[in-house]
């Protein structure tokens, strides 16, 4: 994950509106309301270190493309970078108990 930084790209829309009901009672009624829609379309995945278009590349999630084939891009990514985070924390796991081990050697003075 640390080589990469994830975009989403979204469509949204919003909407709201107001109402009164006619007449002159003391009680006015007024009412509200809104909603919001959020839609996935698509990711960008930018890659550290690689310079120019070879460095960014754009998953969409609808569209043109036939089958599921952005979905299972997404999937093959998400497990590489889960595989890359693992064995980064193998390694920093590792290192912290080597440390502890260097710093836990006894000195017996007789």
């Amino acid at each position: 994950m640390e080589d990469k930084i994830i975009i989403p790209i979204t469509k949204m829309g919003m909407g709201f509106g107001t109402g009164q009901e006619p007449g002159e009672s003391e009680a006015i009624k007024v009412k509200a309301g809104g909603g919001v829609g959020v839609i996935p379309i698509a990711i960008v995945v930018v890659f550290k270190g690689i310079p120019g278009e070879d460095g960014v590349k754009v998953i969409p999630l609808s569209g043109h493309i036939s089958g599921n084939q952005p979905l299972a891009e997404m999937a093959s990514a998400a497990q590489s970078i889960l595989e890359r985070f693992a064995a980064s924390q193998e390694r920093k796991e590792k290192d912290r108990k080597e440390k502890r081990s260097s710093r836990e050697t006894a000195v017996l003075v007789e």
